[in-house]
């Protein structure tokens, strides 16, 4: 994902002149376009027919409007988090900011202009991220201690039933 940037590939009707004056009939065409947006700034917005580089630039975001699916953040959603209140997250929202990650990208800038209390939240997130990251690898290794003890739990039954088959053998031989 773009770091710093809200980006946004979407579809757009676009007017074909010739094609329309030759049919004698509006004649529209469905088009790439890009919107950037830097994350924490609700005045800057760039929108443009999307290039091969944007594309490319910008490879996570595309992959995501290939598989239709509009508008969708990495990260968790601010209205997720019990740190957030609803006001704050509509002043975020604001400010294109919808998840914690981005939250915690902010830059000085960015948390200058959304204003008081901003840099506590921004703090906050990034304590957040870095915890639980550091949870990840704890819940990856209580996972596979889980399916460890279920590995054993089944071979350990298989052992049973074998030996209880080699005995009930053993009596029939006798």
């Amino acid at each position: 994902m773009a770091k710093g940037l809200l980006v946004e590939f979407y579809l757009e009707g676009v007017h074909q002149v010739a094609e329309s004056e030759k049919e004698g009939r509006p004649i529209f065409k469905d088009v790439e376009f890009v919107r950037i947006i830097p994350i924490g700034d609700n005045k800057t917005v760039l929108a443009r027919q999307a290039s091969v580089q944007d594309k490319q630039k910008f490879a996570d975001e595309y992959a995501v409007f290939s598989k239709g699916v509009g508008g969708a953040f990495k990260g968790t959603p601010l209205t997720q988090w019990p740190s957030m209140l609803p006001a704050q997250i509509k002043l975020l929202n604001h400010f294109n900011v919808y998840t914690v990650d981005q939250l915690a990208e902010l830059d000085d800038q960015a948390i200058g202009r959304i204003g008081p209390g901003t840099r506590e939240l921004h703090e906050k997130a990034r304590a957040f991220i870095l915890k639980a990251a550091g949870n990840a690898d704890s819940e990856r290794f209580a996972s596979e201690n889980l399916a460890m003890k279920e590995e054993i739990a089944r071979l350990s039954s298989m052992v049973k039933e074998l030996s209880a088959r080699d005995k009930s053998n053993n009596k029939v031989a006798a």
